[in-house]
């Protein structure tokens, strides 16, 4: 008989977690996959019962946001985009922060993964910094701000949700 186990996260989601595969290799290293179907056949189980009370149901919440500077020069040594962002996230704590901006009505654009530079993972204050290529289309470039905590809870703030926060969302981009 051979075990193993598994860590699940301090505030998971509580609820019936399942096996749904389950690899064996062999000292030849040959591998064989067992699916959760294949287990009920053997009568093997395959659901595991979770249980917290202080599951973590929650998405992170931007409590603010910038995005400067308010004009990116392409005729400028430099021609970035700087990205600040204070988040809080009362279960597990933010996983990531993500900032992207484009132009409006144009495809294209980037983004970066903001990184905390003050705080916790349960209230902290996010940066990053994105640089625009030579080539960058001119014009007003929109941001939009992507959160997620450690336990896999995200949420999305695009035009709408950053206007009604009455976050700055928004640079223009010219030579």
């Amino acid at each position: 008989i051979w075990s193993c186990n598994v860590t699940i996260p301090k505030s998971s989601t509580a609820g019936t977690w399942r096996v749904h595969r389950l690899w064996i290799w062999d000292a030849a290293n040959n591998m064989r996959t067992l699916r959760d179907s294949d287990l009920v056949a053997a009568g093997e189980p395959t659901d595991v019962a979770v249980l917290d009370a202080a599951a973590d149901s929650t998405a992170p919440v931007l409590t603010a946001f910038s995005i400067a500077p308010d004009t990116v020069h392409l005729n400028a040594d430099l021609h970035q985009i700087t990205f600040t962002a204070s988040v809080e996230d009362v279960g597990s704590g933010v996983g990531y922060v993500l900032a992207f901006a484009g132009p409006r009505g144009a495809d294209g654009g980037s983004g970066c993964g903001l990184q905390r530079v003050s705080g916790t993972a349960a209230e902290g204050t996010y940066s990053c910094a994105m640089v625009l290529p030579d080539t960058a289309i001119l014009g007003e470039w929109d941001a939009e701000v992507s959160l997620r905590d450690v336990t896999g809870n995200d949420r999305e703030y695009g035009l709408p949700q950053l206007d009604s926060a009455g976050f700055k969302r928004s640079v223009i981009v010219q030579r």
